[in-house]
Formats: structure tokens, C-alpha cells, sequence
């Protein structure tokens, strides 16, 4: 998982708040990872695989939160470890767009962005790699539209 850290990390970032829950959700990836250590068959890329159970631990943490009264966003900047002055302001702004996205649709251009090829994201989401390409192509012209208005 270290090899992978700083993609696991992105992926995170993508479905879940700033600090206590961003640890939480590592440290849940983390016991996920292990306990299924013994399936891995090795006719995926050890990152294809370790996103898969990555995104599969946050999607059932995420379905939990949602039976819960959410955070507000005020709530959220006064985390501990929520430092808005981190990133870049076109970095920012290109997140909370990504997050705006659909599930699926979050996972497919996270793992694009990432510079995965069409064929390994069609295998971590299981869908064709034509339709990889065509949902990439649609999430970048959606991506781009709320970027240029907000």
C-alpha cells in the first residue's frame, strides 16, 4: 500500500471529507486490503487491484455515511487537518467539480487522471474499454463546462 500511497490518498480525497474520516477511511482501506490479500490472483496490476478494493471500501463507507446526518461544509473547514490554502486554486476548483460527478463517474476519471490506460480501467470498473473511452470523453466536456461556469 505504500508503493501506492499518494493514489489511494487522491481517491480518498474524491469521496471523503478532511481529516477524522480521511484516516478513517485509509485505515479501513488498509484492514479491506489485507483481509483480501489472499484473493489477489495476480491477473491484475497489483494497483488495479489495491483501487479496486479501494474504491469498493469507500463506496460501503460512503453508502453507511449516508444512512447518518451528514457534515455540513461549514463543519468540514473546521476539521483538524482541513487546510484550504493547500492546493492550487485551479486544483481546488477541478476537485470540487470531480466531486460533483456521480460515483461511477468520480472513479473512472480518477483513474484516468492517474494516467491508468482505457483497458485497465475498463478491468478495475468492469466495462469496455470503447466505453471508457466515450464515459472519459463526456466527463472531461462535463468537467469542462462547470469549470468554465461555476
Amino acid at each position: 500500500m505504500q508503493a501506492h500511497r499518494a493514489l489511494i490518498f487522491k481517491l480518498i480525497g474524491l469521496y471523503c471529507p478532511k481529516g477524522e474520516a480521511a484516516d478513517d477511511a485509509w485505515n479501513e482501506i488498509y484492514i479491506q486490503v489485507h483481509g483480501a490479500l489472499g484473493s489477489f490472483r495476480g491477473e491484475a496490476q497489483a494497483s488495479t487491484w489495491l483501487y479496486r478494493v479501494a474504491l469498493n471500501t469507500l463506496l460501503t463507507m460512503q453508502r453507511k455515511a449516508y444512512r447518518r446526518p451528514a457534515t455540513t461544509a461549514v463543519e468540514a473547514a473546521h476539521e483538524p487537518g482541513h487546510d484550504p490554502e493547500a492546493r492550487s486554486d485551479a486544483a481546488e476548483r477541478l476537485h470540487q467539480a470531480m466531486v460533483r460527478l456521480p460515483e461511477a463517474d468520480r472513479a473512472l476519471i480518477a483513474l484516468h487522471l492517474e494516467g491508468f490506460r482505457a483497458e485497465e480501467i475498463s478491468e478495475t470498473l468492469g466495462i469496455t474499454a470503447n466505453h471508457v473511452n466515450v464515459k472519459v470523453h463526456r466527463i472531461k466536456k462535463q468537467l469542462q463546462q462547470w469549470l468554465t461556469n461555476p
